[in-house]
């Protein structure tokens, strides 16, 4: 398998449009856009080149490029490592067939908006990104239509809370949080965000929330919580989430943080065995959450932990552990591939697809590099892979 581009960093976005077409960034400021609606896909050169003549990098920093579609139109977000790149976020709309590019939105290098970058996603004719703030986690809109000087919008602010409830006086409360937007979510159709949350201070676990908006752009209430999950000592990492087109629900993929966890077992478990390291949640609104394990393979994705032999917890459970590989972006990326399916990719480049009507899973493709991030076009059937070496990957799936 060859990769169809070969880009500067690990790849970090990968946006396709309703036509097929594919837009890639990277953490080191590099980006391209695929034609992908023919048998093979190819770099479009001249959209490529105007991408990144927006971008100014110096040498060796970390500037993200992440995007969205808005139908023929690329939203584009540039954002700067905020310890060591004063280049601030800037998200434009562009038009790539007229080559132009409005500024929608821009906060300074200067300015502190959290360390946590998420896509910008789209509703109607309004875009949305998400920051932090001393008072938390919050959205902010803007539109997309051809007007000049169009103001950003608040549309959500967090704030402190208990169990997931905003305190009114959080001054005289003790047991606070300040919720963190870890990944943001759109499904068009509905007009609905979700807003996937992690806090600061590791006490109130992860929550999937939702919240409606207006025609106005802004939330109707509140955000509300579909699910919660908390894990002593520490709750999972959230890997990788999407919004499945098809049904409007938002799927995580979840693992246990400080890189080990416990695995029940029957025997003892032999190299090449599957065995389950991670988990996928889907949830949508007025509905509970579901429950999928994600296995990965022992000696390759998983491994036992070094500790197992001081303190040994067989037969009933053995330690485990996993690792990035040389990849910087510690993700286990996952997108939807139909109305019950999910790609969704294991450390050390593992990519896997989960049958949520029957909890199948299906090993797909073990590439050489991590997978850093997925895309997937109801156009071509192809799931669009990009690794932590820059490369970008077809594969087309059965299906979907």
């Amino acid at each position: 398998m060859e990769p169809i581009a070969q880009l500067q960093g690990e790849v970090v976005s990968i946006a396709v449009s309703p036509d097929g077409r594919v837009a890639v960034g990277t953490n080191r400021g590099d980006a391209c856009i695929l034609t992908g609606i023919s048998e093979e896909e190819t770099v479009d050169m001249q959209a490529t080149a105007f991408v990144c003549s927006l971008v100014d990098v110096a040498q060796g920093k970390m500037v993200e490029i992440r995007a969205t579609w808005a139908g023929s139109r690329l939203c584009l977000l540039v954002a700067g490592d905020p310890f060591g790149c004063k280049v601030g976020r800037t998200l434009r709309v562009l038009d790539l067939e007229q080559q132009t590019a409005r500024e929608l939105w821009r906060i300074g290098g200067d300015e502190y908006i959290g360390l946590i970058i998420c896509d910008p996603v789209v509703v109607g004719s309004q875009a949305f990104i998400a920051g932090f703030q001393e008072a938390g986690g919050y959205v902010q809109g803007v539109s997309l239509a051809d007007e000049e000087g169009a103001e950003p919008f608040g549309v959500v602010q967090l704030k402190v809370e208990s169990d997931g409830v905003p305190l009114n006086n959080p001054d005289e409360e003790e047991e606070g949080i300040l919720p963190i937007i870890n990944h943001l979510l759109a499904h068009e159709p509905t007009g609905r965000l979700f807003l996937l949350t992690i806090d600061d201070g590791n006490c109130d676990g992860n929550r999937i929330r939702t919240v409606t908006l207006g025609e106005d752009g802004k939330a109707s209430d509140y955000p509300a919580t579909l699910f919660h999950i908390d894990i002593e000592p520490y709750p999972p990492v959230m890997g990788g989430a999407c919004v499945n087109f098809y049904t409007g629900e938002a799927a995580c993929a979840m693992y246990m943080s400080e890189h080990e966890t416990f695995v029940p077992i029957a025997q003892i478990p032999q190299e090449g065995d599957w065995l389950p390291c991670a988990d996928l949640y889907t949830v949508e609104p007025g509905e509970e959450a579901h429950h999928f394990a994600i296995k990965g393979r022992l000696g390759h994705n998983i491994a036992f932990y070094d500790r197992e032999a001081d303190a040994p917890n067989l037969p009933h459970n053995f330690r485990i552990c996993w690792e990035f590989g040389n990849a910087g972006n510690e993700v286990t990326p996952v997108v939807a591939t139909g109305p019950n399916t999910y790609a969704v990719a294991l450390w050390l480049g593992t990519l896997l697809q989960i049958d949520t009507d029957t909890g199948e899973q299906t090993h797909l493709h073990d590439f050489d590099e991590p997978i850093t991030a997925l895309g997937f076009s109801p156009v071509t059937n192809r799931v669009y892979v990009g690794l932590s070496s820059g490369e970008v990957y077809p594969f087309a799936i059965a299906g979907g």
